[in-house]
């Protein structure tokens, strides 16, 4: 399933499958059981990354040109603190068949 969030008048689509869950934890060396349980300890660097892997594997499913940095991400979040709660929506909606609660934005914002 593939959302779309709007950021300066820009829909991005953003996708949680295996392919952005499979590059999330290359990069952060979350293994896949720590995934279920990540929420209680994520930290704002693995936030960032997880919307970023979420907006690459969006653009790669919609077959669109991804040039955004996990930079640009911090960027969006700086001008509009809102597209982190709408991104963990997503993921939540995307990753429901995990039995856990749901990510939430005070726990993604833990450092």
């Amino acid at each position: 399933m593939i959302e779309f969030i709007e950021i300066n008048s820009k829909r991005y689509p953003v996708r949680f499958g295996f392919n952005a869950l499979r590059e999330f934890t290359a990069i952060t060396g979350i293994t896949l059981n720590e995934l279920p349980n990540m929420q209680e300890n994520i930290t704002l660097d693995h936030a960032i990354k997880l919307v970023w892997c979420g907006f690459k594997d969006g653009a790669r499913k919609e077959k669109m040109p991804f040039g955004l940095s996990v930079d640009d991400v911090a960027d969006f979040l700086d001008d509009d603190n809102s597209i982190l709660e709408k991104a963990f929506t997503a993921f939540n909606h995307q990753f429901s068949s995990n039995e856990k609660k749901p990510m939430t934005k005070a726990k993604a914002a833990k450092q």
